[in-house]
């Protein structure tokens, strides 16, 4: 298959080293006739370019955006023409100017041509049009690897591709700003969900920008006022509604200024306050970002200066730098809905109440054991019956202040016992009441794995595999389970885990790893583990067990999101 140049007259469309971009309304629908070119992202690209419209006349007549239901990206071919590829379409998915599209020759082109390869006229014709255009149904639906390109095409570029093989649920949310397929000349894609960076262009001089640094005796708000040439800064008692009449009072100073005001973005650091204060400001037509901690760089002086008004400053400097699209200077935590944090509290509850059996179990013993008691196990049914006839080695009863902090600590142990058999009826009433919903499908699918509990197929469910994260490697750093190298000129070494993801995450992959190896021996991943732990050389085991975790974790979310199947995995039947 030939490639064919694109039909655009060359004053109407100069061929330069670089894709334009489009923007895709705050619905991520329909993009009107006349939508200016996102000016933001394309000085990301290149500098000195034409704003292009989508109302652009063509050599037929017609204006860009009039016939197509989403115009997602459109370029030039001389990219192309510098590195061809090879056996690739020359305009991938379609030419709209002669309605002649080119087939891909497979899957695995077509998602390489829409999403990493060339430049070109992309649209989503409908399935009808391609049928009547070329004889054939939609391509992509032909291999195994369909299911997965079907998923990153629909997200990733907005295209709507039919499929026989459809992704059976956890679907990557968010739209966004579309650019142009990447290659080696040209500034990479952002992805939909990439949080190091804001991917709407923003526009000073009508935008308001604060942050807030957040305690629980007093709230400080620093902003950014078009027009008004200081820079405010204001103390306030903990009350969402004092702060929102701040950013009120600031846009009107800004209007009376003769400035537009039409956005309000506002951050600040995750913390103790948890998500809601976003989620309420939201609601009331504010731009609420929640920072990442550990994201801000902050001076490596061994006593710096650190005061509310300070961190507020270094707030105000990254959420800016972040604003304007540059990457480096911090990342946001994405906000999750009130059902989400919902979901999450049953495991953990559960897990703090194990804790607290624990500590209570040892307790109980220590005492015993000081009086020389150490048959006794405060675990069994009548146990509490049982303390009454117990009695040190010289025949002696239990003191009486002994005695009766062991009643006490036994009836604490009775409620924390009835608690967490509570939280696990409930949960198993949810997966048998509504099996098929989204994270209790994937918690029937992940229990079906032998050597994973049902207690472990939550957490994962509700913890990691349920968020829409990008790629494996989103996946490896929530889960804490990626390395942390210490590299300066010659000297090289690794640190060990960087252990900022999920800490209850990497606990439970860590003791789902070891168990792995023991219940599923014959799978590729235990044969991997072995093969590098042959030499049993001292902590080779312990260091690629971390490995195996990672490789399990991204395993398991491509099982539940794609359903690739974990190679020589044993299952469990269908319930």
């Amino acid at each position: 298959m030939g490639e064919r140049e694109l039909l655009l007259p060359a004053e109407k469309f100069p061929k330069q080293r670089f894709p334009l971009v489009c923007d895709v309304n705050s619905a991520g629908s329909r993009v009107r006739p006349g939508t200016p070119v996102n000016q933001a992202l394309l000085r990301d690209l290149t500098s000195g370019a034409k704003s292009w419209t989508l109302g652009t006349e063509v050599d037929d007549g017609r204006t860009l955006g009039e016939e197509v239901a989403d115009v997602i990206v459109f370029g030039t071919s001389a990219a192309r023409r510098q590195k061809p590829a090879a056996k690739c379409c020359c305009c991938c998915f379609g030419d709209y100017l002669s309605h002649r599209a080119m087939v891909p020759e497979s899957p695995a082109c077509f998602s390489r041509n829409i999403t990493g390869g060339h430049s070109g006229l992309t649209f989503r014709p409908s399935a009808e049009r391609w049928k009547a255009d070329h004889g054939i149904p939609n391509p992509g639906a032909c291999t195994a690897r369909a299911p997965r390109i079907a998923g990153h095409l629909a997200n990733a570029s907005g295209i709507n591709v039919e499929m026989d093989q459809k992704m059976l649920w956890g679907g990557r949310r968010g739209r966004g700003n579309f650019v142009a397929a990447s290659n080696r000349w040209s500034a990479a894609m952002p992805q939909p969900n990439d949080l190091s960076r804001s991917l709407v262009a923003l526009d000073q001089n009508s935008t308001i920008i604060a942050v807030v640094e957040l305690s629980q005796s007093s709230w400080l708000v620093g902003g950014v006022v078009p027009g008004i040439e200081r820079q405010p800064r204001k103390k306030l008692e903990p009350s969402p509604e004092r702060l929102l009449a701040v950013l009120h009072r600031w846009r009107d100073e800004a209007v009376g200024a003769g400035r537009t005001i039409t956005r309000i973005a506002l951050a600040f650091e995750a913390g103790r306050d948890g998500f809601w204060l976003a989620r309420w400001l939201e609601a009331r037509g504010v731009e609420a970002h929640v920072i990442h901690p550990s994201s801000v760089a902050v001076s490596r002086e061994h006593r710096r200066a650190k005061t509310d008004r300070l961190d507020t400053e270094l707030l105000k400097r990254g959420f800016l730098g972040w604003l304007r699209g540059e990457r480096g200077h911090c990342s946001m935590v994405r906000v999750p809905t009130i059902a989400e944090e919902d979901a999450k509290r049953p495991n953990r509850e559960r897990e703090c109440l194990v804790g607290e059996r624990t500590r209570i179990v040892n307790r109980i013993k220590s005492t015993l054991a000081r009086l020389g008691i150490r048959n006794f196990k405060p675990t069994l049914r009548k146990a509490a019956e049982r303390l009454a006839t117990v009695h040190t080695p010289e025949g002696m009863p239990l003191p009486p202040n002994v005695l009766a902090e062991l009643q006490r600590d036994m009836a604490r142990l009775g409620v924390v016992v009835s608690q967490i058999r509570e939280i696990e009826d409930a949960r198993q009433k949810g997966l048998e009441q509504r099996p098929d919903t989204g994270p209790h499908a994937m918690v029937r699918l992940l229990a079906r794995i032998v050597g994973v509990g049902v207690e472990t197929a939550d957490m994962l469910v509700h913890e990691v595999l349920s968020r829409p994260l990008r790629d494996r490697r989103a996946v490896a750093r929530y889960a804490g389970l990626t390395g942390s190298p210490d590299e300066s000129g010659a000297q090289r070494r690794e640190q060990g885990l960087a252990r900022a993801g999920n800490a209850r995450v990497r606990r439970g992959m860590i003791q789902l790893a070891w168990r792995f190896l023991m219940f599923q021996k014959d799978s590729a991943l235990a044969r991997w583990y072995r093969a590098r732990t042959a030499d049993s050389r001292i902590g080779t085991r312990k260091t690629m067990i971390v490995a195996l975790a990672r490789k399990l974790v991204i395993a398991l979310w491509r099982f539940v999101t794609t359903g690739e199947p974990l190679e020589g995995v044993v299952l469990r039947p269908a319930a």
